[in-house]
Order: structure tokens, then sequence, then C-alpha cells
């Protein structure tokens, strides 16, 4: 009977309080003020947070689970210079086919038996060899040409004697001086032959002659004997040229294209990284270039997407002047055109390869030089490329893991009394580095981050392998402007300031870049 008497009290005690008997807020405050301190997480890149600082090298893969992505810088110089030299040399031929020369001076008939009072017919006998002067004209301006062992379709004289070998036989013999250089032997009855030059080396001055020796069968009333030369064009393996010459033969040069493609694989976080390059040139170093040969062309770089498709417009071009001018600057639009190598690597969409197209090429000679050429003229030119990264500006993006937002929790106190907001870097790696850190309440502009006023940023720089922290205060106006919308974004500008090491390769795989940043907030609980 007790306990149900007092289980009935303590109901109605319940039901007296439910029902707003008692007062449910103090009329006033009545108990003390204090100061809490609330920690807003803004950035965290650091090592033991899904591996997403900034790696430098590619990183070691220490979680399986997770694909890990860096910037590929090993062996990279402290002041993030480094140098690429192309796996093999690209090649040109500038001549597509072997140049050649139509003799037109040497064709026709050529008289060696006169006789006035007429011949009864017969076997004739020349009394003495005869020598008939030969000259090229077609070789004026060329010091020597050496001819193509092709004596087929080229390089050959037919011969066809207007009256048969008679008894003793007939040889025609093509000499240079003294020396001979080949015979066409002509058997009793015989009327045609062939001189081969296949292979030979003639100067434009040479003392070319042909002797004719032997007997003819000449008929009854004939007053005069030769033969006729009909010359197959000269085809060409090498020649030494002038320069007044070479302009003659110029069209048979150049127009060749050649393609070279470097694909590079950028991360899968590859738009969340802006390069800006401090410097970036293309020096071409020839492996085999004629002497006193000068070379002209085009160097064209485009953007490639991931079909390996040119980007549309996404190009640009520089000429090639070899080997005066042997660098070629990359950094800096030229006149006429839209884009350099920054603006291609930095371009939306961005590019997943770089084309690298030599082409359009022409030549001439050094004036009052001669050149030495043999087919097919290939010229052999290897290639370096060397940049200096300036800066890298980091904007993740959307969605991610690191995603640049940082949401602000929806009970973060009212009662503000000052914030401040604490920026941690941890840089492993042996360069000095300056990072300009933006917050901002809205998706930063990461071309021109200053155009949002309710944007700040923080300039700090630290030491080679060190740790620092640096700490703002902010107004109340500030934190309110920042927070309010409940997001807070993030870039990242990352600039060396390091200069170049004795020793190449200071980079490694395992050195990386930590950015920690939090807002500690403090606030007055029962604000009176």
């Amino acid at each position: 009977m007790k306990k149900s008497l007092l289980l009935i009290v303590f109901i109605l005690i319940l039901i007296i309080l439910m029902s707003g008997c008692l007062p449910k807020t103090p009329k006033e405050i009545t108990g003390p003020t204090w100061t809490s301190k609330y920690t807003v997480p803004l950035i965290k890149k650091t090592k033991d947070n899904n591996n997403t600082q900034i790696f430098w090298g590619t990183p070691p893969n220490e979680d399986p689970t997770k694909e890990q992505e860096g910037l590929g810088l090993e062996d990279v110089d402290t002041d993030l210079g480094f140098s690429h030299q192309g796996d093999e040399p690209l090649q040109v031929d500038l001549l597509t086919e072997r140049i050649t020369i139509t003799l037109e001076d040497i064709g026709g008939e050529v008289e060696i038996i006169d006789l006035p009072g007429g011949f009864p017919g017969g076997s004739y006998p020349l009394p003495e060899p005869q020598t008939i002067k030969i000259s090229i004209p077609e070789l004026n301006g060329y010091s020597n040409v050496t001819l193509s062992d092709n004596s087929v379709d080229y390089n050959h004289i037919k011969i066809t004697l207007n009256a048969p070998a008679g008894d003793d036989g007939f040889t025609l013999e093509l000499k240079e001086g003294s020396n001979s250089l080949d015979t066409a032997i002509f058997a009793v009855g015989e009327s045609e032959g062939t001189l081969s030059v296949a292979g030979l080396i003639i100067a434009s001055n040479a003392d070319l002659s042909i002797v004719a020796d032997g007997s003819l069968s000449i008929a009854s009333g004939t007053d005069r004997v030769g033969f006729t030369l009909d010359p197959a064009p000269f085809e060409v393996e090498s020649f030494t040229i002038t320069a007044e010459t070479f302009n003659t033969i110029q069209d048979n040069f150049g127009g060749e294209t050649v393609k070279i493609v470097e694909t590079f694989d950028l991360p899968e976080n590859a738009d969340e990284f802006a390069l800006q390059l401090r410097t970036a040139g293309l020096t071409f170093i020839p492996q085999s270039l004629p002497a006193n040969l000068n070379l002209s062309g085009q160097l064209t770089i485009e953007g490639l997407n991931e079909l390996g498709l040119p980007i549309e417009g996404l190009y640009f071009t520089r000429p090639i002047s070899l080997p005066s001018i042997p660098e070629l600057q990359l950094i800096g639009v030229a006149e006429g055109e839209e884009h350099d190598l920054n603006s291609i690597l930095n371009s939306e969409p961005r590019p997943h390869s770089l084309r690298m197209t030599v082409g359009s090429f022409s030549a001439n000679v050094t004036p009052e030089e001669e050149l030495t050429i043999t087919y097919p003229a290939t010229i052999s030119l290897n290639y370096e490329a060397k940049m200096g990264l300036k800066s890298l500006v980091h904007t993740p993006a959307k969605g991610g893991e690191d995603s640049g937002e940082a949401k602000i929790p929806d009970d973060t106190p009212v009662d503000f009394k000052n914030a401040k907001i604490f920026f941690e870097i941890n840089n492993t790696s042996p360069a000095g580095l300056s990072l300009e850190i933006w917050l901002s309440p809205n998706p930063i502009n990461a071309e021109n981050p200053s155009s949002d006023p309710s944007a700040f940023k923080n300039e700090l720089t630290i030491s080679p392998s060190s740790r620092k922290t640096s700490i703002i205060s902010l107004s109340e106006k500030q934190f309110t402007d920042l927070t309010d919308p409940g997001m807070v974004y993030h870039q990242i500008i990352i600039t060396n300031t390091s200069d170049a090491t004795p020793a190449p390769g200071p980079f490694t795989e395992d050195h990386y870049l930590e950015v920690t940043v939090w807002a500690q907030v403090e606030c007055l609980v029962n604000k009176r």
C-alpha cells in the first residue's frame, strides 16, 4: 500500500512538470560565463590522411588498397629544373630521291672517218686511234659527282655505229685523262654497244674523252663514218656543289615531315595541379649535319586528347634554323599565335599527351662555300628539353578524397570572441619553398583567386627539410564572411626558392609536402 502511494505521488509530480507549471527557462542567466575553444579543420594534406599529401616523386605504395599519385619529379634538381633527352635522334631525309642530270650536249652523231674520194667498200682499219673530247656542261657548278650503281636505267651511254665493226673488231674507250673508265667492245659485224659510267666519280673539269680504235665495215660509196651517242640521265649518289648551283636544285630538298609523339601519363588528380614553367627550351643537337648546310624548318607542339587526336586550336609553332640557332624558347606567346607551352599544359580540357612535329624543311648553302651531300642526305638531330619549374598551383577538384572543401559545423557558437587560423607546413624535400595559401567561402578562381573579395591568403616560406607553423588572427567580420556560407575552399600555390645544387637529382620518391590548416575559435558560453 505504501509503495503504491509513493508511485502515485511521483506520477503527479511528473505531470505538473511536463504541463508547464514550472518555468522552462530561467528569466535571467544566473550561472557563470566561460570561454570555450572550437577547432574547425580546413585543410588536411598529411601522410596519415589517406596519403593526400603532395608527393614530389612517384610515392611508394604503402597501402595497396589505394592508388597513389605523385608529380613524378624523381632526379629533379633542387631548383626544380630538369632536362629530357630523346631516346633516339630525329632523322629526316632531305632527298626523297636521287638527283638526276639530263645530258644533252654529248648526244648526237660523232664523225671519226672522212673519205672525200669515196671508198670501194670492205673493212677499213683506222690509221690510228681517234680521240674525241667530251664536255658535260650540266656538271658546271658541281665540284664533282659520284654516280649511283644503277647502270640499267641510268648512268650509261648507248652507242650506235654508222657502220658495223670490221675484221679487226672495234672499240670505244671512255677515258679521264690517261685513266680508262670503261670500254665498249664491238665484235665483227656488231654496231651497238654501251659505255657504263655507274659508280664513277666525275669532276666538273674532268678531261673526258672517247678513244676509237679498230676497223669498220664500210659500204661502197660511203664518204663519212662515225657513231651516235645516246646518254641516259646520270643518277647522282653524292656530290659536292657550290652555293650558287645549290639554288638551282633546291626544289629537290626538304618537305618531309617527322612526327615524334611522346605520351605523358598524367596522374588521376592532374586537373588539381597547374604547372607554371619558369623556363622551357628545346635544343637540337646535330648528330649528322653536313658542313656548310643551313637547315630551316618549323617546330609544332600540339596537345592531344585521350584518343591521341589533336585538340582543336591547342598548338604553337617555332621556326627552326640550324646550326645557327639550335635552342628554341617555348615560353612566351609568339606574335600571331595563341599559345605557348605553359598555356597548353594548363588548358581546359587538359591534354593527355604532346606531339612534337618537325617539318617544312628547306636548305641552303653558306655563301662562297661548298656542300658535299650523299643520298638520301639523312639529317640526324638529337634533342634536349630543359625546363625550370616556377610554381605549382594546387586547386583540389570537387567530389574527390581531397575535395578542397571544408564543411563548417552547423552548431558553431555565435558568441564570437576571437579566431585564429593555424597553418602547419611539413617540407621533407631538400628544396626551399614559398607557399601562397588561399581560403574562400566560394569556389576559387584558379587563375585569379584575389577576384573574390571574401577570399584571403597567407604567404609563408619554409626551409628545406623543416616544419613550420604560421598563425593569422581574424576579426569577427573576416571569420563570419569566411564561414557563414557553410563551406571553405582552398588553393595552394607552391613556388621554389632554391638554386640548383652541384649534384643533380636530390628529389626522391619519398619527398613530400604536408599542409594542415585549421581554425581555432574562442566563443563565450552562457554570455550575460
